[in-house]
């Protein structure tokens, strides 16, 4: 495989992680607006069974969360914008 399809290899790749920690991170945001409008007792999922947990340690779990995918969604970013640079001077080189 030349440089170039490698590299547009590595940008599709990119691309797909991207688009899942993005939809992880929407998952996170409506579980937040539920939470708001919470009523009453709170549950997580740990495996097979459901914990009780505060309506508080909810909230900065989920927000933990979603901080730590919005940290990868970036380093991605970054990535991805080295790999055009380097897909661009690929080009340039032929």
């Amino acid at each position: 495989m030349t440089e170039g399809g490698n590299l547009q290899q590595q940008m599709q790749i990119l691309n797909m992680q991207k688009q899942q920690l993005s939809a992880q991170q929407k998952e996170f945001d409506n579980a937040l607006e539920e939470l708001k409008n919470a009523k009453g007792l709170v549950y997580k999922s740990a495996g097979n069974l459901l914990i009780e947990v505060s309506k508080d340690d909810a909230k900065k779990e989920l927000e933990d969360k979603k901080e730590t995918i919005s940290k990868r969604i970036e380093t991605l970013e970054l990535q991805e914008k080295r790999l055009k640079s380097k897909v661009e001077d690929a080009k340039k080189d032929n």
